[in-house]
């Protein structure tokens, strides 16, 4: 009887072990691969792959802080995909200390450059427009965009992957606005 305690106690601390190791595994591709941990479908769907993904927004917030600090008097306006959520509200957390940069919202699918894109561009501001490159239904020549930076999001189970763009909008935006 004494015996049998003992294995099943020796089970116990090996079982435990066991789960520690790879509870730290899965914690560690997390932290320095997330692309690769095992999530289940919705899980990766919704953080890694999909618009809800932040990936960029912390980089694209990085840049702007920097373009504030070289002109602090110059009002900066970004435009951003949809009204709420993600985007515009994931930049503004890392951008509220700032009074002169205003995240907002201005829709969801551009075949055209929204009016308060131009109107800020015409007002003199630095404008930007960050969106997910499946909203963006014309050309960002045609619009008057210069891409400043891309960040891809994690592949989708059928090969093709999201990625987040950060544009400035030029003075060409203004002469192509009819």
């Amino acid at each position: 009887m004494l015996k049998s305690g003992k294995i099943i106690k020796d089970l116990f601390v090996i079982l435990i072990i066991f789960f520690v190791f790879l509870s730290l595994r899965f914690d560690y591709q997390l932290l320095t691969n997330p692309e690769e941990a095992n999530l289940p479908r919705s899980e990766r769907s919704g953080y890694l792959e999909e618009w809800t993904a932040g990936t960029g927004i912390k980089e694209i917030a990085n840049t702007i802080r920097f373009e504030y600090k070289n002109e602090p008097n110059k009002k900066i306006v970004v435009g951003t995909e949809g009204y709420f959520g993600t985007l515009p509200d994931g930049l503004q957390i890392y951008l509220n200390d700032l009074s002169e940069i205003t995240a907002i919202g201005v829709g969801l699918n551009f075949d055209s450059l929204p009016n308060s894109l131009v109107e800020s561009k015409r007002a003199g501001n630095k404008t930007y427009l960050v969106i997910n490159n499946d909203r963006l239904t014309n050309s960002a020549a045609n619009l008057g965009l210069n891409l400043l930076a891309a960040y891809p999001k994690a592949v989708k189970p059928n090969g093709s992957r999201q990625t987040l763009y950060f544009f400035e909008v030029t003075e060409n935006a203004l002469k192509l606005v009819r």
